[in-house]
């Protein structure tokens, strides 16, 4: 019989390459891709495969760099608007346009544009972050020469957001949030929408909004541990639960029986 298998990899840092929680973030991503792809060429369906997390953030990296790389991802969570880095970004420009005083959107900004590694490698994030919330869009232009266009005025809410995400390169390549947040400021200016009041109708509406995945594609499924309980898969892959640190001398795996 068929009893199936544990596999556990361990990755250690490239050299040369400064160890940092982004760094292995990428890192997950590229290798949660490659098991896909290794499943895949056995035979394997993109629905007989769960990847479990322990929350929405780690979630949410890994579907966005899944659908990046076209492959089909089916999560309630993971995909879900309001959780994403890419709407941060759309959300804060819009108060700095309202507001380029604001010092909480200058920061949000930059935190949103941080996370989704938008930066330099030589790029230190604190440093950043603290320049764009002391000084605003003039600092940001240093690293996004676009960026000098977001207080500018816009034909329309669309077109503003366009803008927001053209300022941060963010519309060269598929992105599933990015497309998302379109669609939902097309709905909201179809709407009468306006600028001032797009905050407040934003943090209820993107709760609201999943990327749109067929249910009747094979798409692989993405959920917290928490709301695997009861189900089956082929293949699990719990990508983010083993991060082992240079002084550690004892390294415990959870493996529940």
């Amino acid at each position: 019989d068929d009893l199936g298998e544990v596999r556990v990899n361990l990755y250690r840092q490239t050299e040369g390459i400064a160890s940092s929680a982004e760094e292995f973030g990428k890192l997950v991503c590229r290798k949660t891709l490659e098991r896909i792809n290794e499943l895949r060429a056995q035979g394997s369906s993109y629905s007989d495969i769960a990847i479990l997390v322990r929350g929405n953030s780690n979630g949410g990296k890994l579907a966005n760099y899944l659908t990046q790389q076209s492959v089909p991802v089916l999560s309630a969570d993971s995909l879900l608007l309001s959780n994403a880095h890419e709407s941060a970004v759309l959300v804060s420009a819009a108060k700095l346009f309202l507001n380029p005083s604001d010092k909480i959107a200058r920061f949000e900004l930059a935190y949103a544009l941080g996370k989704l590694d938008k930066l330099d490698q030589g790029t230190e994030r604190f440093v950043f972050e603290k320049a764009v919330a002391n000084f605003g869009v003039s600092a940001l232009v240093k690293y996004f020469p676009k960026s000098s266009a977001l207080l500018q005025g816009a034909d329309s809410l669309f077109a503003f957001a366009v803008r927001v995400f053209d300022a941060f390169d963010m519309l060269h390549v598929p992105n599933a949030m990015v497309d998302a947040a379109l669609d939902l400021i097309y709905t909201f200016q179809c709407s009468d929408g306006t600028f001032a009041t797009l905050p407040g109708w934003w943090a209820d509406e993107s709760a609201k909004r999943n990327v749109p995945v067929p249910q009747d594609r094979p798409a692989v499924r993405i959920m917290t541990i928490h709301k695997s309980k009861g189900l089956e898969f082929e293949h699990v892959i719990l990508p983010f639960e083993v991060n082992l640190k240079p002084d550690d001398s004892d390294h415990w795996i959870p493996f529940p029986l």
